[in-house]
């Protein structure tokens, strides 16, 4: 803490040489100017003093015969008469230290903790409409009213605190948890088949199974019957529960015109960019539009120091052209869209199925292309059918 406040003060260290530097020191201790760090040497001494001081002691010197020399120079007084000509500078750091003062009063970030599985654009609405985003007053921000207003458009979040931590608002959320399924079975019912098949896999839970391993099965055939006997040859009936597995034959066409319209993606694209600072926005850079068929795609870029978002950052729509034109007759384009659509066909409706074999080939015509293809695929082809009894 002394030396900072001698920094403040600014100080000297300084060199004493001459024939009476003894006589030095008793004039300095008579008038009470404090000197530190005194080191003798060979023709006199060193030592520390304040530039107050320091600038009081010559007439000393020059009375007892001695002359002084300056070493070096410390503080605060000597960095201002350093920099006292660059005014720009020091409006410079006035500015910087007020609009860090002013920046500190808003929040620059809104992270979410805890979101997974959620819709990140439903919690940003949310917010949005409780007024917490970024660029927001911090003292106009209600912790308590955001909480809530959460809670109640988004259902599916059982608990969410909101705290600001330094320019940084931190929404932490706990989802619910998710109802079990449950075990007790509501009603009585038959398992049949989905499809027409050859039976690979049999596991029965309840009920009775009614089919073998290796047997056919056409659709609709009962595979798992709720009818159930006990110990004492009694009939009753339960909730029939199995998963049977077959091997399917299923014949899929697909089939596309030759006025099918493509678009061929090209090179050049164009942007349009704006400057983002807090809640402002303002036009950085924008080129000329190519017209023409087009697809955007909003890109969002934050300004990060040390791991901290800043509020500042570039929003960038970006505008990628196509070429418009008929399918005609180009067949390895025709091959290659029918191969997509077949792949989206076994990606969405046979999902979770194995595939044994596969087969297709690809047709033409004066008006369309056309892939047949057949499959065999392994599956569960177990369907519930609700029975109702009457009493």
């Amino acid at each position: 803490m002394l030396f900072v406040l001698r920094l403040l003060r600014g100080f000297v260290e300084f060199r004493v040489f001459g024939r009476f530097p003894e006589r030095f020191i008793n004039l300095l201790s008579r008038r009470n100017v404090v000197s530190w760090s005194v080191v003798p040497e060979k023709d006199g001494f060193s030592g520390r003093m304040f530039l107050s001081d320091y600038k009081k002691i010559r007439p000393l010197a020059k009375s007892s015969g001695v002359r002084l020399r300056v070493v070096k120079r410390f503080g605060l007084p000597f960095f201002i008469k350093r920099y006292k000509l660059r005014r720009g500078l020091c409006v410079g750091a006035i500015i910087a230290i007020a609009l860090m003062s002013l920046l500190s009063m808003f929040v620059w970030d809104v992270q979410l903790d805890g979101a997974e599985g959620l819709s990140t654009v439903e919690i940003n609405n949310a917010l949005k409409s409780s007024g917490l985003v970024a660029g927001t007053l911090k003292r106009s921000v209600r912790t308590d009213y955001v909480e809530r207003r959460l809670m109640l458009r988004v259902p599916e979040i059982r608990w969410v605190s909101v705290n600001l931590l330094n320019n940084i608002a931190k929404i932490q959320i706990k989802q619910k948890a998710k109802k079990p399924k449950s075990s007790i079975a509501p009603y009585p019912c038959n398992i049949k088949a989905a499809f027409d098949g050859v039976i690979t896999k049999t596991t029965v839970y309840s009920g009775t199974l009614r089919v073998k391993k290796g047997s056919a099965v056409t659709k609709n055939q009962l595979l798992v019957s709720a009818v159930t006997e006990n110990a004492d040859n009694k009939l009753s009936y339960t909730h029939a529960n199995a998963d049977i597995f077959a091997d399917i034959y299923i014949v899929k066409n697909i089939e596309i015109s030759k006025n099918t319209p493509i678009y061929i993606p090209q090179k050049n694209y164009t942007e349009k960019s704006n400057i983002s600072f807090l809640w402002l926005t303002a036009p950085f850079r924008m080129s000329e539009s190519c017209g023409g068929y087009s697809l955007d795609n909003y890109y969002q870029y934050r300004l990060n120091l040390n791991s901290v978002s800043l509020p500042l950052g570039e929003q960038v729509l970006r505008r990628h052209y196509f070429i418009r034109s008929a399918l005609g007759s180009d067949t390895d384009k025709a091959e290659n869209i029918l191969r997509k659509k077949l792949c989206l066909y076994e990606a969405f409706t046979h999902s979770r199925c194995g595939i044994k074999s596969k087969e297709y080939k690809i047709l033409e015509n004066n008006k369309s292309y056309l892939i047949k293809s057949s499959y065999t695929f392994n599956r569960n082809i177990a369907v519930k059918q609700r029975i109702h009894i009457e009493s």
